[in-house]
């Protein structure tokens, strides 16, 4: 957990995601993306950092572009799931389309 909160401190969400905005179309760099917030965001802490910088919305387009990949698919439902755990972040997976992405 330590070492996740000091990657987060160090700027490494908003990097993905301004990663993933850039590079829709880029399959692989949306999988190990996606995979890459799936552990920040294990940490509650981490979860506002993700929203704040637009992350929710990155994922949402992720699994939108990629609907036949299973592997973009699992871990994106469960990184908005986490996220949306967080009762002042739930509105804001809703509004991006989380529900819809994920059913």
């Amino acid at each position: 957990d330590e070492n996740r909160m000091m990657v987060a401190g160090a700027g490494a969400i908003e990097a993905i995601v301004s990663g993933m905005e850039l590079h829709l179309g880029a399959k692989r760099l949306q999988e190990c993306g996606l995979e890459l917030l799936l552990k920040l965001c294990a940490h509650k802490k981490c979860r506002a950092r993700l929203a704040a910088c637009g992350g929710i919305e990155a994922i949402v387009a992720g699994m939108t572009w990629y609907l036949e990949m299973s592997s973009m698919q699992q871990m994106g439902s469960i990184v908005l799931y986490n996220v949306a755990s967080s009762d002042d972040i739930t509105a804001r997976v809703v509004e991006a389309g989380g529900v819809e992405a994920i059913v």
